[in-house]
């Protein structure tokens, strides 16, 4: 199994990343790769328990469906779930891993450590990669 640390670094306090990782209205605005939008959601993450996300490439139209359960919330420190891609063809939910977020004070903000633990592969683990570093780069315009 392969494990992604990503760590970025927020003038901001917990309160409101903490809001904008876990909050309806802003997960639209950071969720997802560059170049892809989030078209269906179920994400209560103040309650443990089953969320979904379906996302479209803007160019190619395509399809990504993934899915989880909701294992800890403790606003506004650490959220945590398990993540599992869907197959295309059949909707079976593929292998699962975990991503976490911590946030931690951090001189004059706060710093924000995500976590994708479990893996299956090393192109899981690059593919996963780019997916996160795109996505975050997201997070870090809107708190610039």
């Amino acid at each position: 199994m392969r494990d992604l640390v990503i760590e970025r670094h927020y003038n901001t306090d917990a309160e409101t990343l903490f809001a904008f990782l876990t909050e309806e209205e802003h997960i639209p605005k950071w969720w997802c790769p560059e170049g892809v939008s989030v078209v269906k959601e179920t994400m209560v993450f103040d309650q443990q328990g089953p969320w979904t996300v379906t996302m479209r490439g803007d160019d190619t139209g395509e399809l990504h469906k993934v899915s989880g359960k909701i294992v800890e919330y403790n606003p506004p420190h650490r959220l945590r779930y398990t993540w599992g891609w869907h197959d295309d063809d059949n909707d079976a939910r593929g292998h699962e891993s975990e991503v976490s977020f911590d946030i931690k004070p951090d001189g004059d903000g706060v710093k924000l450590t995500m976590r994708h633990i479990g893996l299956e592969s090393e192109e899981s683990l690059e593919n996963h990669r780019s997916g996160w570093e795109s996505t975050m780069t997201k997070l870090d315009r809107i708190f610039a």
